[in-house]
């Protein structure tokens, strides 16, 4: 007699009831999650949104100026060199022939806290903020959790949770 190789009916019947039983405890929690992470996310992009400002301001030898819009829950960073009047230089507002570096928005169900009237922070061509006092940008998610970054008069930044 030959030996047949394989799974019965009955064990793959038992395999799948016992997977299904486990995704039916594991997706709860993970939609739970996602809240924090969509939070924790969009943090480290406007972490990572700012010393992307602060490095183009170096790199273009020019102001640059990062604008939070709490209406729309976005952001943009562009360059503030006047354009073609450069008596406009570093006035934080974009005219229209001042290149925009990045436009960004934030993820559903993230808002910008602290936004209204907008946060406007302008970098100089030495890579420091223009403000001389600590930025603090919160952001809170639909659960109601808020963490914030907070830009210091040196020009770094750090995550503050919670």
């Amino acid at each position: 007699m030959q030996k047949q190789a394989g799974f019965s009916l009955v064990e793959l019947m038992v395999t799948i009831a016992i997977f299904a039983i486990l995704l039916s405890i594991a997706i709860p929690n993970f939609i739970g999650w996602m809240p924090a992470r969509r939070l924790e996310s969009a943090v480290g992009d406007v972490q990572s949104a700012l010393q992307r400002a602060r490095m183009a301001a170096v790199k273009e030898n020019s102001c640059v100026v990062i604008e939070f819009n709490g209406s729309s829950d976005n952001y943009r960073i562009f360059v503030d060199n006047g354009g073609a009047t450069p008596g406009n230089a570093c006035n934080k507002t974009q005219d229209a022939d001042e290149p925009t570096i990045k436009a960004g928005e934030l993820p559903a169900g993230v808002h910008l806290d602290s936004a209204d009237p907008p946060i406007i922070i302008a970098f100089n061509s030495r890579g420091f903020p223009d403000n001389a006092v600590t930025i603090s940008i919160s952001l809170e998610n639909a659960s109601g959790t808020t963490w914030s970054v907070t830009l210091n008069i040196t020009g770094s930044s750090r995550i503050n949770r919670g």
